[in-house]
Parts: structure tokens; C-alpha cells; sequence
């Protein structure tokens, strides 16, 4: 088992202590956090007449997932961070 696990969202609804709890519980070879907006991203654009679900306000939190790798040291569990794919031009 590898999970795929969101480490940030606007919503609150996953903290990402809980979820380095839980990848700890179920001790999984390769770890994959998801759902971040890399630090140097741009903040968002809102425009009027966006319904919730498309704002990107609600989708996630600026996050630097290198630093779940000290958290993950000695663990056995290799952390494996996903680079987000632009669109070239």
C-alpha cells in the first residue's frame, strides 16, 4: 500500500499532523502528499461570480512538502514529492 494523502486544504478538514500520523500507523514504503500549492506558486485569482467549489480560496494552502522529510527520517518510509505540471506556452 502507498498512500496518496492531502497534507493541506482550506477547509480544515485534514491537519497535517494527523496525516503524518497516520502514514506513521500504517507504515507504507513510499509516501506521496498531495493537495499542497508549492511556496512559490502565485497566490490565486479570484473573480466575481466563482461558486465555492471552483474558488481557489477552498482548494489548498501554500506548503513546503520538504519539510515532511526530517518527520519521516528513521521511519522507513520514503517520502516522494510530486512537481506540479505547467502548461508551456
Amino acid at each position: 500500500m502507498q498512500p496518496i494523502l492531502p497534507i493541506c486544504d482550506n477547509a480544515y478538514a485534514i491537519y497535517t499532523e494527523d496525516i503524518i500520523k497516520a502514514v506513521k500507523i500504517i507504515k507504507p514504503k513510499l509516501f506521496i502528499p498531495v493537495h499542497f500549492t508549492p511556496m512559490d506558486e502565485p497566490d490565486p485569482v479570484v473573480k466575481e461570480g466563482m461558486f465555492a467549489t471552483k474558488d481557489p480560496r477552498f482548494f489548498t494552502r501554500k506548503e513546503d512538502p520538504q519539510n515532511l522529510l526530517q518527520l519521516f527520517e528513521r521511519t522507513g518510509i520514503e517520502v516522494a514529492i510530486l512537481r506540479k505540471l505547467v502548461r508551456l506556452s
